[in-house]
């Protein structure tokens, strides 16, 4: 799910790439190419999975490993882990 900064700056090079081709458009910025698309940069993929998994603890819709860390009923925990992944 998380990659090093390089391996995501590698992926956005190639989504960008794709991008381009796809709409022949040697133009536009890879963000207007994103929102032309209606897509996200890996990063920011990455992010949403993971807010998606932090509610779905939370929330007790899923099991995973990190339910015994968050189950502590504490939402420091959750802040937390949101600010170690944004990083």
């Amino acid at each position: 799910m998380f990659h090093s900064r390089k391996s995501n700056l590698k992926i956005n090079k190639l989504h960008e790439r794709a991008l381009r081709i796809v709409y022949d458009d040697y133009q536009s910025t890879f963000n207007e190419l994103l929102e032309k698309d209606g897509s996200l940069t890996i990063h920011h993929q990455n992010i949403h999975r993971l807010m998606i998994e932090i509610y779905n603890i939370k929330y007790e819709l899923t099991e995973s490993p990190l339910q015994q860390f968050l189950s502590l009923n504490n939402d420091t925990h959750i802040v937390i882990l949101i600010l170690l992944f944004l990083q």
